[in-house]
């Protein structure tokens, strides 16, 4: 067994005495058991579109003055209008896939009564 890993049993003794909120560390292994995993999700998501709102503005910007590329792709499909007309990609009606079609186990499934929608 590699020197990173544990086994199941360890690993699972290891996780039923694990404190909420520590940090264990089991050979090579470490166990972390944050309390609120969605807080720090959060968190990570408005980095990420903050970020990204930045790079746009970067994009923008030319000497601190807001000075739009029209050329460049990514800014001129944010826009919604230009030199009052609408854009291309706003005129474009969204498109819906079709719908999918079960697999034969799928539906032999839901007709058994196993599978709830």
């Amino acid at each position: 067994m590699r020197s990173s890993s544990i086994s199941r049993p360890k690993a699972v003794a290891t996780a039923k005495t694990q404190k909420p909120g520590k940090t264990t560390q089991v050979g090579e292994v470490t166990i972390v058991a944050p309390l609120n995993v969605p807080s720090l999700l959060a968190q990570d998501a408005s980095e990420l579109y903050a970020h990204n709102q930045y790079n746009l503005l970067v994009l923008m910007l030319k000497d601190n003055i807001i000075k739009i590329d029209w050329t460049d792709e990514v800014l001129a499909k944010t826009a919604l209008t230009h030199d009052g007309k609408m854009s291309v990609v706003a005129e474009k009606p969204l498109q819906q896939s079709p719908p999918r079609e079960q697999s034969s186990s799928k539906q032999a499934a839901h007709q058994s009564g196993l599978i709830f929608t």
